[in-house]
């Protein structure tokens, strides 16, 4: 006799197996009903812990956006060349234990369908910009690094090499090491942010 699964098992399942469906047929293919059956129980069984698709795909929305911790102690590292390293090593770290993940990161559809959750996109992008601009500007100020250097224009830089090297590792079938690039990206960031002298 199969055991019965507890509340908190049944959300897990369900959310692991929405991200499932997300990621191989794209978010125009996930229905209550495929998520059911897929699992293997009834449409009110999912109802029971979820009241639409819409609340599952936000919280697939909010466990990838909860991913701020990368963020959150920048000033763990004396060097800040070393806590952007660490950033983005980790970030890539767990994308590559997490890769259906990625699906929730570059699929338009979603947004198209839920604007709101393209704002909570926007917004955690914007604050992240923030605190790395207001990082490196601290770091500049203190004589850490160049200021040839535009810190608005670095954090932008360094964001926008973490997604598109994401998106890069997606399309090639993520067949390669992800934080690998992290190393080699940073070896051509780095003698940017140095101090010349």
């Amino acid at each position: 006799m199969a055991t019965r699964k507890s509340s908190a098992q049944r959300k897990k399942e369900i959310i692991e197996t929405a991200l499932e469906i997300i990621f191989e047929q794209g978010i125009s293919s996930f229905t209550m009903r495929k998520l059911a059956q897929q699992i293997g129980i009834s449409e009110a069984a999912i109802y029971k812990h979820f009241s639409s698709k819409k609340e599952i795909v936000n919280l697939l929305v909010d466990t990838f956006l909860g991913e701020n911790r990368f963020y959150s102690n920048l000033e763990k590292y004396k060097d800040p060349c070393k806590t952007l390293y660490e950033i983005m090593k980790q970030q890539f770290a767990y994308l590559e234990a997490n890769p259906r993940i990625t699906a929730i990161i570059f699929q338009d559809e979603i947004f198209r369908e839920y604007p709101e959750l393209n704002k909570k996109f926007v917004d955690r992008q914007k604050q992240r910009e923030e605190l790395l601009a207001k990082f490196l500007s601290k770091e500049q100020k203190a004589g850490n690094i160049s200021q040839d250097v535009d810190p608005q224009k670095l954090a932008l830089i360094y964001m926008g090499s973490i997604q598109i090297s994401i998106m890069r590792w997606k399309n090639h079938g993520f067949n390669y090491s992800l934080t690998k690039e992290a190393s080699e990206i940073m070896d051509t960031l780095i003698p940017v942010m140095k101090n010349k002298d």
